[in-house]
C-alpha cells in the first residue's frame, strides 16, 4: 500500500506568545526568503509550503515552523476545499501583500479550499456477515460447562511423616555453625581528629 502524501499550508497563524517580527525573521533565515516573500507569506491568503510529502517530512516542516513560532496546517493531498480563514484581529492587521503564486522561486502556492467535513474523508467499510449461531443452545443454570472432568486428588504417601505436639521443640536443631573468619591486621590504621 502506498504511503499517504500530505500538503503543508501556512495561513499566517502564530503560537499564542510568539512575536510576529521575530517569527518573520526566523522564517526568512530558515527558508532563505526575501522580505517581500515573507510579507506575501503572512498576507493571510494561505500558502502551500510543500506539496505531496510523506508524514515524516510533513512533521519535520511543522517542527521547523513551530520552532520559529508559527503554525502550519497539514492536509492529505486529496483534501477537499478548506474553511474560510479566521477573522483578522487588530493585533494581526497588517497591510495586504500580493498573494503568493504557484511556481515562484520559493515554491509557495495558494492553499486549496477545504470544507472540513470528516464524512468526505471516511473510508468505506464493507459489512461482514455474522456467522450462523442457530446450532448453539444455552446450558441450564448450575451446569458445569467445562469439557474436562475434575481430576482426582493426587495420591501422596504421608505415612512416614509425624507431627510434634504443639508448643514443643526448638529451632536449635536447624542452627548451622559457621567457622569464625580471622580479622586481618589493622594495626597500621589510626583515627585522626580532623
Amino acid at each position: 500500500m502506498p504511503q499517504p502524501l500530505f500538503d503543508v499550508f501556512f495561513r499566517g497563524a502564530l503560537l499564542p506568545d510568539a512575536d510576529p517580527g521575530q517569527v518573520r525573521e526566523r522564517l526568512a533565515v530558515l527558508f532563505g526568503l526575501t522580505p517581500a516573500e515573507v510579507e506575501r507569506l503572512f498576507a493571510g491568503n494561505g500558502a502551500c509550503v510543500k506539496r505531496a510529502v510523506d508524514v515524516d517530512k510533513a512533521a519535520q516542516i511543522r517542527a521547523r515552523f513551530r520552532d520559529a513560532g508559527a503554525l502550519v496546517d497539514i492536509r492529505p493531498v486529496e483534501s477537499a476545499p478548506k474553511p474560510a480563514p479566521p477573522p483578522v484581529t487588530a493585533r494581526d492587521a497588517e497591510p495586504a501583500a500580493a498573494p503568493v503564486e504557484a511556481g515562484e522561486a520559493v515554491g509557495w502556492s495558494p492553499a486549496v479550499p477545504q470544507t472540513g467535513s470528516l464524512a468526505e474523508r471516511a473510508r468505506p467499510v464493507a459489512a461482514t456477515p455474522l456467522p450462523d449461531f442457530g446450532d448453539l443452545a444455552l446450558a441450564p443454570p448450575g451446569t458445569n460447562v467445562t469439557d474436562e472432568a475434575t481430576p482426582p486428588p493426587a495420591a501422596i504417601d504421608t505415612s512416614h511423616l509425624s507431627v510434634a505436639p504443639p508448643n514443643t521443640g526448638s529451632l536449635e536443631d536447624c542452627r548451622q555453625e559457621k567457622p569464625a573468619r580471622p580479622i586481618g591486621d589493622i594495626s597500621h590504621l589510626a583515627l585522626s581528629d580532623d
